[in-house]
């Protein structure tokens, strides 16, 4: 579920901007949103640190732009598992996050449709 304090507060930033902004933000958070998935399965499955920690970060920040908080807390895991160099059940919360990147795609496809 997203946070709608974050999404009214991006579709009055829509209207204010006489519209478009937040269908350009959407398109570019699931467009980063598929590189980064596929980035992480990767460096997961290799069980490369660095970049999973790299790509979480990013995946946390464009998460909690949208008002994405439950997808931004299940990278935070995958960043904090880099950082500390321990894959732990990395796997999982990697197949946790992709499901949530489905229904945030949906939440927010769903608002673009209202706001059209």
């Amino acid at each position: 579920m997203l946070n709608q304090t974050t999404i009214s507060n991006l579709i009055e930033i829509d209207k204010d901007s006489g519209g478009g902004f937040l269908e350009e933000m959407v398109g570019l958070f699931l467009n980063q949103t598929d590189l980064l998935l596929t980035s992480l399965r990767t460096h997961i499955t290799q069980w490369e640190p660095t970049q999973v920690e790299a790509s979480a970060h990013k995946l946390k920040g464009s998460s909690l732009n949208l008002g994405a908080d439950h997808l931004a807390g299940l990278s935070n895991q995958l960043e904090n598992y880099g950082r500390d160099n321990t894959p732990s059940d990395s796997t999982e919360i990697l197949n946790q996050l992709e499901a949530e990147v489905r229904q945030v795609r949906e939440e927010l496809q769903a608002i673009l449709v209202k706001l059209a």
